[in-house]
């Protein structure tokens, strides 16, 4: 896996998966590595590079994810979970 900054689009990632990989902003056309936070697809690459501090859980699975994450999931998903809000005073 490999995870670089795209540099045309705010927050732009160009992820790749044993080789497969979309570097571009392009609106109409969605990346080849789908990324996920909690169950929500982020169709474009613009966004996917986030700062997080409430991490729980990030899942790398490989290969094609159309059965459990739909189209688009050719090169794989990074699946993200973030943790669940506390009630702290």
């Amino acid at each position: 896996m490999l995870i670089t900054q795209q540099n045309s689009g705010a927050q732009a990632a160009n992820l790749s998966i044993r080789g497969l990989t979309y570097a571009d902003v392009e609106k109409s056309q969605t990346p080849t590595v789908g990324v996920v936070v909690d169950g929500v697809t982020i169709g474009t690459s613009t966004g996917q590079l986030q700062d997080a501090f409430d991490i729980e859980q990030i899942e790398v699975l490989r290969g094609p994810q159309g059965t459990l994450f739909g189209a688009n999931t050719i090169g794989g998903v990074i699946n993200i979970r973030r943790t669940k809000p506390t009630m702290s005073n």
